[in-house]
């Protein structure tokens, strides 16, 4: 019983994830709609059969049946629409007007994914790695050099690059700048100051999506991090955890385009969604959901960015072609083309869908 109670709070509760994320995104489309004077009929989360609506104003806000998704319905393009004033209408309005429209979902996802992040950290705390020792790999080149654990690293002087460091990822990013060559660490052991001299090694390892890489080390481990609690850190690091996860987002993205990546390994679809949301909430309880959840934002927004008609970014290709040639493009062919997105983001679903599946009986 505590199993199957635990298991629908985690469900319930990923489920209010997703949906406020799918709220917020629709509400930026919204707000800048009605910053603009677009005519919004419907705002809907979800689509298909309207389940519950109640009008308010001009604008119909209502929860429709299928749940992976929403939409907001503004006035013809064409301005055309009986019910409102055609200067009211998307598709008089400028194009710059029509591009802030679009481009306001995905924005207001990754803004509610810095939120969630700079909470979490908030907190939690931010973890801070010094230049501390905690560790040295037996026969690695620090070994060999005389590094011990307990020094604190202070300074890097290379053939090419040269500095202080601050923090762990100092070391790291001189090590690599200087490719190879012997380096100059300054160290304090003992309240004593020390210059040792040391030669990276390069090994080969593989990365996060299990590609062979090769990279200098020293052979050194950082100390435990210590925790800061601090609200200005928090906001850096919510910041700088966005930018790390829309750079992780584009490069899966861009592997699997050029074949690096499988799909089948990399892409996942609801069910994969459910099951890393309710891992995350099993091991760090509503704290892991506050990062899931900046994650979930995170991943929405540029999903929503991609050049796919149906979705946001879909649609900026022919907001383009019309700034060019002074004219949009004839409302059948976009029908066409938008058809032809649908049936791509519906066969992408059920791929996703599939592979879920699959890793399911493959594991």
């Amino acid at each position: 019983q505590f199993f199957l109670e635990k298991t629908l709070a985690a469900t319930l509760l990923i489920l209010l994830v997703l949906g406020l994320a799918i709220i917020v995104h629709e509400f930026g489309h919204l707000l800048f709609a009605k910053l603009f004077r677009v005519f919004v009929e419907r705002f809907s989360v979800g689509f298909g059969p309207v389940l519950f609506s109640r009008k308010w104003k001009e604008t119909e806000y209502a929860l429709s049946l299928i749940p992976f998704g929403g939409y907001i319905k503004m006035a013809d393009e064409e301005g055309d629409n009986p019910s409102a004033d055609p200067k009211k209408s998307y598709g008089k309005k400028p194009i710059w007007q029509r591009l802030l429209i679009l481009l306001a979902g995905p924005l207001f996802n990754f803004l509610l994914g810095v939120l969630f992040f700079i909470a979490g950290f908030a907190v939690v705390g931010v973890p801070v790695f010094t230049t501390n020792i905690g560790s040295v790999k037996a026969g690695s080149p620090a070994e060999k050099a005389g590094l011990k654990t307990g020094d604190r690293i202070l300074a890097i002087e290379g053939v090419k690059y040269s500095g202080q460091v601050r923090n762990w990822s100092d070391i790291t990013t001189l090590v690599q700048a200087n490719g190879g060559d012997k380096i100059s660490l300054t160290l304090e052991r003992n309240n004593e100051i020390l210059k040792i001299i040391a030669k990276p090694e390069l090994i080969q390892t593989r990365n996060g999506f299990g590609l062979p890489i090769k990279h200098y080390i020293l052979g050194v481990i950082a100390e435990d991090p210590i925790i800061v609690r601090d609200y200005k850190k928090a906001f850096t690091a919510g910041l700088s955890e966005t930018i790390n996860i829309i750079k992780m987002t584009a490069l899966v993205f861009w592997k699997i385009l050029t074949g690096e990546l499988a799909a089948k390994d990399s892409l996942g679809g609801p069910i994969q969604i459910f099951s890393v949301g309710s891992a995350t909430y099993d091991q760090s309880g509503l704290i892991g959901l506050i990062f899931f959840a900046a994650v979930i934002n995170i991943n929405l927004g540029f999903l929503n960015l991609l050049p796919i008609p149906v979705l946001d970014g879909g649609y900026v290709p022919f907001l383009l072609i019309e700034l060019a040639i002074g004219k949009p493009v004839s409302r059948k062919i976009r029908e066409r083309i938008f058809g032809f997105g649908f049936a791509a983001l519906i066969l992408l679903m059920i791929m996703t869908t599939y592979f879920d599946i699959i890793r399911i009986f493959t594991k």
